[in-house]
């Protein structure tokens, strides 16, 4: 550890090492982007969001339309499920057994 002109370690590098030692082996997360609601003033987590026609996220608590930074999903829709796949996703009836009939059918059309 760095010292500090007194001879005795920094605040900084005890503060640091202390960090070290209580994350190691820790799992952790990092994140890179964030959702912030101009109308509740705070970020928003993804689960409090739903995505309007216009493929913007919107803070289902109170309408209004977050802005997002540090992160692009690229082409529009990317990464999101719609209709049949949805419905597999949430576990509907018979969701899973259309869905492998279709993978089947799609097997079989193979050469």
């Amino acid at each position: 550890s760095r010292a500090s002109p007194r001879g005795s370690p920094s605040v900084l590098s005890l503060s640091l090492s202390v960090a070290a030692a209580m994350m190691e082996g820790a799992p952790y997360c990092v994140v890179s982007h964030r959702r912030w609601c101009p109308g509740c003033r705070r970020d928003v987590d993804e689960e409090e969001t739903v995505m309007n026609p216009e493929d913007e996220p919107v803070h289902a608590g109170c309408g209004w339309v977050c802005l997002e930074s540090g992160f692009d999903e690229g082409l529009p829709g990317s990464g999101r499920c719609s209709g049949p796949d949805l419905a597999l996703l949430h576990g509907a009836p018979g969701s899973e057994a259309a869905w492998i009939a279709e993978q089947k059918k799609i097997l079989e059309r193979l050469p």
